[in-house]
This record gives C-alpha cells, structure tokens and sequence, in this order.
C-alpha cells in the first residue's frame, strides 16, 4: 500500500465541497414563508422551512470546518513529503 499526498486533490475536493455548500445555501435561501393566507399546515410548514434553514447552516458550518481540515491535513502531508524528499537527496 503506497500513501501519498496530493495537494492538488485535496483541493479540487475542497472546491467541490464549497461549490455544493454553496448550492446547499441558495436552496435553503431561496424559500420564503408565507404570512398572508391561513391555511391550517402553515403553521407546521413555516416551522419545517426554519428547521431546515437552521439545518443548512449547521451542514453550512460543518463542511466549512471539514474544508479547513482537508487543506491543513493536505498541506501538512505536502510538507513532510517535502522534507522527506529533501532528507533523501542529502539537502
């Protein structure tokens, strides 16, 4: 088994997860309530769509930190591999 670091995965990984939190976000944004008519599941309903726009923004948080990881972890292997090639060529 060969392990091996890849800043450049790490990143298109991390690009990916911004692009579908991002897309997470403007669903969640793009609901409105309604106030004005009185149908008796808009009660629940309103309180569902907040339920999920606090839902969104956890995922939201959840996957910020994770990318903040990703590219610490990747850039921390980045350079031990660094040092590692460096203390083979005798530098």
């Amino acid at each position: 088994m060969e392990l091996k670091s890849d800043l450049s995965a790490a990143q298109q990984q991390a690009t990916a997860l911004t692009t579908a939190k991002d897309q997470l976000l403007a669903d969640a944004s793009s609901v409105t309530l309604d106030e004005q008519t009185t149908v008796q599941g808009n009660p629940k309903a309103r309180a569902v769509i907040q339920r999920s726009g606090e839902m969104a923004n956890q995922m939201k948080t959840a996957v910020t930190t994770t990318m903040e990881h990703l590219h610490s972890v990747a850039s921390d292997f980045e350079a031990v591999d660094q040092e590692g090639a460096q203390a083979i060529k005798g530098e």
